[in-house]
């Protein structure tokens, strides 16, 4: 690319590529955990529902989403707790720290 690309403007066509192309990913990611996790659910149920037990795929089903779900609260939970100091973990800047504090 050298100082011509940069100086006629493309860097920035090919910033907004790059960021596109990271959104693109992370929804990519978002939406796997959904479909690994509804996939989980129907292989488990329908091996309960082959043999003829309805009731055990209807508790197994149900043990997965209070698992789940109890996981999903503790990790909110954690986070609003410790949204002071939180985001130690990720900066060592302090004005970031507060920040993110202040969004947490």
């Amino acid at each position: 690319m050298g100082c011509r690309g940069l100086c006629s403007g493309r860097f920035w066509y090919f910033m907004s590529i790059i960021v596109l192309t990271v959104c693109m990913n992370l929804n990519g990611w978002e939406g796997m955990l959904f479909i690994g996790v509804n996939a989980t659910i129907s292989v488990r149920v329908s091996n309960e529902l082959g043999p003829g037990h309805p009731r055990a795929a209807k508790f197994k089903y149900s043990v997965f989403v209070i698992v789940f779900e109890s996981l999903l609260i503790g990790l909110l939970s954690m986070v609003i707790i410790t949204k002071d100091h939180f985001a130690i973990l990720f900066t060592s800047s302090v004005k970031m720290q507060k920040e993110v504090s202040d969004l947490a």
